[in-house]
């Protein structure tokens, strides 16, 4: 087994969703201390919460239930949420950062009862609390450009296409019929990159981008994600370091071995040529699509990409697209990027608003730290 430890830097946010909507049921916005100068999102373990409301306090809840007033039993809640979470810091599952456009969004729509501020979070470990990307995220990141180039060559002979049709026909299994077993990819196996508890992540608001008309207009979706090089706090100034974490991959020679894999990867200069070529072409067809003549929000958000490549070290660094908004044509094969397929032609992207800029999302560094055999 050979063990590449590599660290993975946020290059602009990620967001790697649960599925669910936080309601301020779950959350709030406050600042921390009567002197605190920043406000804070506040994710709250709801149980605990309730175990220090007194009994005044429930039976207003219970009042504001038994009428079916959900938008005022929205705002008592909350209101009763601050005070107690101020008292019992107990309660707190954890905190991030906020941007000043959630700021502003969220101090005008508390004013009315009827704010349904809807705030998706991004995964984390229920005990550490730690955000994280998933082995499997990062994996499938990698895989997609890895078989590229192989989907262009069958594309040529084959009009029906199919991933596991493919794998049977290139790597010769059985009746050439596609068996898990005998992936190509199942010798290389990644685990989670798993972020700090504190200081990795922020919530913010999404904008949707359209070439055609040139303009964007803000969408009702608020999101946690993790931080990133495009992105320093607001107590920490515009110089603060990235957030950086490590991962593993891990090729397993051993399986390498017993099955003569054609497209199986054989060291991590193999995955980085591999990932630099697939998501540095599709970041310069969507260049031409989306931000040759941008406005200066845009482009200036997608500068930090384009920096990120010219300093890449080749020999041991490589980029990927990760995540939730990570546009389609990164998580296709480049043959849907053709005139009649899915990929071709997209007028629209989902963005990331800070500051004077709209951020694509998803894009992180991996660079090489280590290698041994185990």
């Amino acid at each position: 087994m050979i063990i590449y430890e590599i660290s993975i830097t946020p290059i602009t946010p990620i967001h790697i969703g649960t599925g669910e909507d936080l309601m301020p049921f779950s959350y709030t916005l406050l600042k921390m201390s009567p002197q605190g100068q920043n406000y804070k999102y506040v994710r709250f373990n709801d149980e605990r919460l309730v175990s220090f409301m007194t009994p005044d306090q429930i039976e207003r809840l219970e009042a504001l239930i038994a009428k079916d007033d959900f938008p005022h039993l929205r705002q008592t809640y909350n209101e009763i949420a601050c005070k107690i979470i101020l008292s019992h810091q107990e309660c707190i599952f954890y905190l991030a950062e906020i941007t000043n456009e959630i700021l502003n969004l969220w101090q005008e729509l508390e004013k009315r009862s009827q704010n349904s501020f809807v705030i998706q979070p991004t995964i984390c470990s229920p005990y550490t609390k730690k955000p994280y990307i998933p082995g499997s995220s990062i994996k499938g990141a990698i895989r997609t450009a890895i078989l590229d180039p192989h989907v262009q060559e069958f594309a040529k002979t084959h009009k029906q296409l199919k991933e596991q049709d493919m794998l049977s026909a290139i790597e010769c299994m059985r009746d050439q019929k596609y068996k898990a077993q005998a992936d190509p990819l199942r010798a290389l196996k990644i685990t989670d990159a798993i972020f700090p508890a504190r200081g990795s992540r922020i919530v913010g608001q999404l904008a949707l981008y359209n070439r055609v008309k040139r303009k964007s207009e803000n969408i009702a979706i608020n999101e946690e994600v993790i931080k990133s090089a495009a992105i320093s706090s607001p107590c920490e100034g515009d110089s603060a370091e990235p957030i950086t974490t490590t991962t593993t991959i891990a090729l397993d020679d051993r399986l390498i071995n017993k099955h003569p894999f054609k497209i199986t990867p054989r060291s991590f200069q193999e995955i980085a040529d591999r990932c630099n070529e697939f998501y540095e072409t599709a970041l310069n067809k969507e260049y031409e699509l989306f931000y040759r003549d941008a406005p200066d929000e845009l482009y200036n958000g997608y500068k930090y990409i384009d920096d990120a490549f010219s300093n890449l070290n080749q020999d041991r660094e490589f980029m990927v697209r990760l995540g939730r908004h990570s546009q389609i044509e990164y998580l296709t094969f480049s043959t849907e990027r053709a005139p009649g397929k899915k990929a071709f032609g997209t007028k629209t992207r989902t963005l990331f608003k800070y500051k004077n800029m709209l951020l694509p999302m998803g894009w992180a560094r991996c660079a090489l730290v280590s290698e041994k055999e185990a």
